[in-house]
């Protein structure tokens, strides 16, 4: 007669299925029971002196998955608890064994990621007419607030540089970045420009320099030669002689 059940795999051997034992004293419910433990009261035949007991009646798991007894048998009976799960060899995942090519779809990570090497985002090489083209990835992100310098503890950004911020990379030329300076206590872009409109108080000296508009001078305004067009300035002295020689016409 042909066999019909489950497959039973050519490295069973002569494994047999987890038998734990035990003698009541009549007052312990909870026994620890052989690894590996199994996910559910009904996985386990337990019988008290021959007599078969009833899962999630009679016994059930606690949160250590061990084997609880909801009816505790008398001082001395005989506590059997069949596994019907069968042991079986637990390996571990060699580091880097797991490439690209064995996930598929997107991953979801149900709580957080930490990384306690550099995480670098990669982008996709793809054909063009002329040869292969790189696309560049897309950091994509939903939180509003990007934290950079996590995880600080002291007065300010106490890094040794004492900067954090942006940096971009370019190549053969020097990097450029946009960084918070704790030691000015103010942002810098390390002397480069910045081409966009600002809005605020600018602050800066002025000790040498004349507003086109709106402001007094306090000391003498020295110029250089004498005036030659109609919107030149002219020095005191130039005009005293101007009118002078043309007072001396009249």
């Amino acid at each position: 007669m042909a066999y019909i059940g489950y497959n039973v795999e050519a490295r069973l051997h002569n494994e047999s299925f987890n038998l734990d034992q035990f003698t009541s004293n009549g007052s312990t419910s909870i026994y620890t029971l052989s690894i590996p433990k199994p996910l559910t009261s009904r996985a386990l035949i337990v019988t008290y002196d021959g007599v078969t007991k009833t899962p999630e009646t009679d016994y059930t798991l606690d949160g250590n998955a061990d084997i609880k007894l909801l009816t505790i048998p008398n001082n001395g009976v005989k506590i059997v608890i069949l596994h019907l799960t069968r042991p079986t060899t637990l390996y571990q995942i060699p580091d880097r064994s797991i490439t690209s090519s064995k996930i598929a779809g997107d991953i979801q990570m149900p709580g957080n990621l930490i990384v306690n090497g550099q995480l670098t985002i990669l982008g996709q090489e793809e054909e063009g007419q002329e040869g292969p083209t790189t696309t560049l990835p897309t950091l994509a992100v939903q939180d509003n607030i990007i934290t950079v310098n996590s995880g600080e503890v002291g007065a300010g950004v106490t890094h040794v540089s004492g900067k954090a911020g942006i940096k971009v990379e370019r190549g053969t030329e020097p990097d450029k970045e946009f960084s918070w300076d704790e030691q000015n206590d103010k942002w810098t872009t390390n002397g480069e420009s910045i081409i966009t409109n600002i809005q605020g108080t600018v602050t800066g000296s002025s000790t040498l320099n004349v507003l086109k508009s709106g402001d007094t001078m306090t000391g003498y305004l020295t110029l250089s030669a004498d005036p030659t067009n109609d919107l030149h300035a002219a020095t005191k002295t130039y005009v005293d002689r101007k009118a002078f020689i043309q007072a001396l016409l009249v």
